[in-house]
């Protein structure tokens, strides 16, 4: 059976853009209560910059 690329790619770059929706979420909800750690929604951020854009990457041979 043969892998569907193009289900790979939305489902990475549909994780991404939850990743960076929660992220943003944090920093928000961190900066409305005046909390100190930011740092998780930077993270977040970060783990859905990266799984965008290696389904991005990804091309079918």
């Amino acid at each position: 059976m043969e892998t569907d690329w193009r289900k790979v790619r939305r489902w990475l770059k549909g994780f991404g853009i939850f990743f960076i929706l929660i992220g943003a979420f944090v920093i928000v909800y961190d900066t409305i209560y005046s909390l100190p750690d930011r740092e998780g929604g930077l993270m977040f951020i970060g783990i859905g910059l990266v799984l965008f854009a290696v389904g991005g990457m990804i091309r079918r041979e």
